[in-house]
């Protein structure tokens, strides 16, 4: 693969080297439907679409639904203070990987339809990640399980049951253990912060003394506990304050992505990203060391391409060249073996931190073996870090045993005969357990296959789907929706959180504290009691705390409950030194969409790109450009085998990535269910649950065809990649900081833009006049505003076929380019790759060319100088999208809500040319609930786009107007991209405000519009990016940490 030496800039490995496939692809702005049409599609395909994307339609057909009948919001008695289709918002909590979060919920007559961040707290700040938005799709489920169901004797056959039939058998069966002591009782539980569960717990142990509780995550924080108890001698969490910090060094830690605390962490990071007048025209720098190109590795002034197994030879680098500054005796161990760091390197990192002594850190990923974490504490003890960037609380769970460690006992008593009754709340550990403890009959194995529940006498399953977990148990208990249930939860500081219900079950589920409350025969039955119970126990009898519970429960966030912070000392510890490895190294990480595979059902995350691969719906094994040709992958997807030794193996599509570390191979997890992707835990052993060493890497034949957008309206000039340099400087403008502090206008200059005057006489907006500004120095690419957007705007998923084809559907993309990393490359042996994002959504020009070739006025300007669409207008010409230079309209080539191409859309006749006659498959009621109803739902042959949130802005026009307001607060009116973003690096408001911060934005140095030169007149901005490399020096930093 040849790559032009003049390329920059470039959006993927195939623009880059010009192939074949990519010009056949970008002179095709609309791939050829013919054959969709001539062929009718794949039917299998369609109902393999149906099994993943099913959820989505929740969100399809009309947005006028029933009132549901629940108790919540009764339609026979209707509050005095509610007013019908006038949404309002609740406080409540969600909770990932053990960590909660307050979220408000936006609700229409009893329904949830939108999640919005909870700015009282204090790890939300009004923010939200994607996972948080795609929480409604999840509820509205089709596919989440329905029913409880037993397992019928000696077969694969269940039976339908209810609730009192479950009850019945519950009383007799645990009475029975009961009456043993719970001898042979077995409860494996996924991790929860809940205060309540934690109650619970405590409550069954108590009724069932001999019985054992294991807790079981495929994606742990357990090396990080480790790593502090050999440090401190006691499990420590650690808390950054990076406001604080001048210097961080991030060692495979994605902490603005992936970090349970990573909203607050994005919106400290970016806040010293800004070298404005607040910082002292400053602003951070951020070294990191990875093996994948990670969200925090994207934000990198200097970033290292470095094997995951290397991490601590390089940290050892950095120690040794630290403690020679500071001339303090080190017990670390030499590095031995290769050295992944130039000494040049190690030294710019080590002058840089002691230089900034108590305003650096250095982080440390959950991946990373515990030697590291230890060694890391020990380092940031030296350079001051401890009481000032990073600060700790005790561990809650201390003496909890690891994960991996728990989950193997289990196993190893099951295969002994020692557990006769086993109670799983929640996870799906025959998915994603270990492959070696052959727990069995996952996703795609025969219903023959051993299952080693089978060795128990009864297993009960509480869970959301019915899935490779409950086809292996005797009970299936469908679990709530955390929408749909009460409960609590901490904060990764402690934070005390109320979460209440939005609706009532749907499908009758239970909450695990209610399902435990049954089987302890617990005096209290609902989940409301027990957390009443729960907080009356920590702040005192009811009667005393009633108000303080109203608060608590109106603000979604109990005041003053965060954990005191300590200062452990580092004790002195000797480590032995790492190991030095060979050949490939497999490094199993979450995924970005579906996490750890929880979220395989979602079709709103299966089609949201990856922020740096911009895969969907599917996974790749990751290489690096170099290991791809030594390997003979000349595409991405062409296939590799990946063979672990012991009879793991796998053929998996390979994706070749810029900036990865050779000699390295990133499985990302949570795939290989309905049809989509592999499943990497197939090779995951608990010895090498995070870095394994991979026995034989090889290229074989055959490929699979990715459903990536990287290459998606591109742009491509027929002048040649020379013009094409020349622009994609003048989309992205970025310089370092240095040069910023030159020249404070440099963004003004990238390009020089002659007077142009318009064809038409142009309209003053003397009212309101919309704009927006989005900071590219903020921006982290995570991606929330890309789903928050589709969860407002009702915005259908199409499926990977149409997502192949370019036809996805989102308004709002987030480009990534990559870019020759001089500055860096300076700096030692500074990978030479750098990433850019940028947002894109329509801008809203004044002189907007879409609206110039309408032929029925389909887009127009209103009043406030929106671009807006008139759906009934539009008659599907797509002259908008072609006269469109920055390719941010969508067509709706099919109903994608509901129709023709939809799987849930029957067909009538052969022919699916336009006109055939369809018969359309009702949608249910619940399926409806999930609508926007301020929002239109687009048909088949309409242009649409993004509308600035049109229905927000006249939803608070509409106020003001009847209440007689003199004008709009500014960031009254927020649309949803912005109101997501963790980082803030989007702001809307009114350009006609002088006092606005998006005036004051568009009024700032570095501001710039996009494609000035065709005379656009765009009401969005960006502020260039800032980078601050610098040498690593004191003298070339100037101001630097000041």
């Amino acid at each position: 693969m040849m790559a032009s030496k003049d390329h920059n800039y470039w959006r993927s490995l195939d623009e880059l080297a010009n192939t074949p496939a990519f010009r056949r692809w970008v002179e095709d702005e609309f791939p050829d439907l013919w054959e969709r049409i001539a062929t009718g599609g794949n039917p299998q395909t369609r109902r393999q679409f149906l099994k993943l994307a099913g959820a989505t339609l929740a969100l399809g057909g009309l947005t006028a639904c029933r009132w549901p009948k629940e108790a919540i919001v009764p339609a026979t008695r209707q509050p005095g203070n509610r007013v019908p289709g006038v949404p309002v918002q609740y406080a409540t909590t969600y909770e990932l990987s053990g960590a909660a979060t307050g979220v408000l919920v936006t609700s229409y007559d009893g329904r949830p339809i939108k999640i919005e961040g909870n700015d009282k707290h204090p790890f939300s700040l009004g923010k939200t990640n994607h996972w948080m938005q795609a929480a409604v799709l999840d509820l509205y489920d089709p596919d989440r399980s329905q029913h409880i169901l037993q397992r019928t004797s000696g077969t694969d056959r269940y039976l339908s049951r209810s609730l009192d039939d479950f009850r019945t058998f519950a009383a007799a069966h645990f009475e029975r253990l009961r009456a043993v002591g719970g001898a042979g009782l077995c409860v494996l539980s996924e991790p929860s912060s809940s205060p309540s569960r934690l109650d619970m717990k405590s409550r069954f142990l108590a009724a069932f003394p001999q019985a054992q509780w294991i807790e079981y995550e495929p994606i742990s924080r357990d090396n990080e506990h480790n790593g502090a108890r050999l440090a401190f001698g006691r499990p420590y969490r650690s808390h950054l304050h990076l406001e604080r910090a001048d210097v961080l060094v991030a060692l495979d830690s994605d902490f603005l992505m992936l970090h349970p605390a990573a909203l607050k962490y994005a919106r400290d990071f970016a806040a010293r990203r800004r070298p404005d007048v607040a910082n002292g025209y400053d602003c951070n720098r951020l070294y990191v060391l990875e093996s994948n190109f990670s969200v925090t590795g994207s934000m990198a002034d200097r970033r290292y391409a470095v094997r995951s197994s290397d991490i601590r030879t390089a940290l050892e680098q950095i120690a040794q060249a630290v403690a020679a500054r500071l001339d303090v005796a080190t017990k670390l161990p030499a590095p031995v073996g290769d050295l992944p760091l130039s000494e040049a390197a190690a030294e710019a990192i080590a002058a840089d931190l002691v230089a900034h002594r108590g305003r650096c850190a250095i982080i440390v990923g959950p991946q990373q073996p515990a030697e590291v974490h230890a060694e890391a504490h020990l380092l940031n003890d030296w350079l001051g870090a401890h009481g000032e960037t990073i600060t700790f609380t005790a561990e809650p769970a201390a003496e909890r045993p690891d994960y991996a460690a728990g989950i193997k006992a289990l196993a190893e008593q099951i295969r002994a005969g020692g557990v006769d009754t086993l109670v799983i709340l929640g996870g799906n550990p025959v998915y994603d357990a270990p492959a070696e403890l052959g727990f069995g009959r996952a996703s795609g194995q025969s219903p023959d296959a051993a299952c080693a529940f089978d060795k128990i006498g009864t297993t009960v399953r509480l869970g959301l789907y019915f899935d490779e977990t409950s086809r292996c148990c005797d009970w299936h208990l469908p679990q709530a929706h955390w929408l749909e249930a009460w409960g609590d939860g901490l904060a990764w500081d402690g934070t005390l959180s109320v979460a209440q219900p939005l609706i009532e079950p749907l499908y009758g589920g239970l909450s695990a504290i209610e399902l435990l409350a049954m089987l302890t025969g617990d005096k209290l039955s609902s989940g409301y009691e027990i957390v009443r119970r729960t907080f009356a126990e920590r702040f005192g009898a009811l009667e005393s705390q009633e108000e303080r519970w109203k608060q608590s429960l109106h603000d979604g966030v109990v005041a003053d409950t965060a954990w005191p912070t300590e200062k452990p000392d580092v004790r002195p510890v000797s480590l032995p030194p790492a190991k030095p490895t060979s050949g490939f190294e497999v490094v199993f990480t979450p995924d970005y969409s579906v996490y750890d595979g929880r979220f395989a059902n979602n079709g709103w995350l299966q089609e949201w790109p990856d922020p740096i691969t911009k895969l969907t719906w599917g996974n790749a094994a990751i290489l690096s450009p170099e290991d791809a040709a030594r390997l003979g992958v000349e595409r991405d997807g062409d296939l590799v085998a990946i063979d672990m030794g012991a009879g793991a193996a796998l053929n998996v599509p390979a994706y070749v990535l810029p900036g990865h570390a050779t000699g390295s191979i990133t499985l990302p997890l949570g795939y290989g269910r309905f049809d989509t992707g592999f499943n990497a835990y197939q090779l995951r052993r608990s010895a090498g649950l995070d870095i394994a060493a991979a026995g034989q890497c090889r290229r074989v034949e055959g490929r699979e065809e990715l459903a990536g957008t990287q290459d998606h309206h591109a742009i491509r000039s027929k002048v040649g990649d020379a013009e094409i340099q020349k622009r994609i400087p003048v989309l992205v403008r970025e310089a370092e900081l240095h040069h910023y502090r030159e020249h404070p206008d440099f963004a003004e200059h990238v390009v020089h833009v002659p007077a142009s005057e318009s064809l038409w006489r142009e309209k003053e907006y003397t009212g309101h006049k919309w704009g927006m500004a989005i900071d590219l120095s903020a921006c982290t690419g995570c991606g929330a505003c890309v789903l928050a957007c589709q969860a407002e705007n009702n915005i259908p998923v199409v499926g990977p076929d149409e997502v192949r084809r370019g036809r996805e559907m989102h308004w709002l993309r987030v480009d990534r380019y990559f870019r020759k990393d001089t500055e860096g490359a300076a700096g030692g042996n500074a990978q030479p790759v750098a990433v850019v994002h940028q947002p894109m959504a329509c801008t809203h020009c004044e002189n907007a060319p879409c609206e110039q070739v309408c032929p029925v006025a389909a887009t127009v300007h209103d009043e406030d100088g929106l671009n807006t669409m008139v759906y009934n207008r539009c008659v599907g010409t797509r002259y908008c999208s072609n006269n469109c230079p920055l390719k941010v309209r969508r067509f709706n080539w099919f109903y994608n809500h509901h129709g023709p191409y939809h799987p849930r859309s029957i067909r009538m006749g052969t022919s699916p040319l336009p006109g055939a006659l369809l018969k359309h498959a009702e949608l249910t009621d619940i399926e409806k609930m999930g609508q926007n109803p301020a929002v239109t739902v687009r048909s088949r042959g309409v242009m649409e786009k993004c509308t600035f949130c049109v229905q927000r802005i006249t939803a608070v026009k509409i106020k003001a107007r009847k209440e007689g307001w003199t004008s709009i607060p500014d960031g009254l009116i927020t649309p949803a991209c912005a109101a997501a973003c963790p980082s803030d690096a989007i702001v809307f408001g009114d350009l006609n405000d002088p006092r606005s911060r998006v005036r004051q934005l568009h009024e700032h140095p570095r501001a710039y519009p996009i494609l000035a030169e065709l005379n656009l007149r765009p009401r969005t901005v960006y502020l260039a990016k800032i980078r601050n490399a610098g040498s690593g020096t004191d003298e070339e930093h100037g101001q630097h940490g000041a």
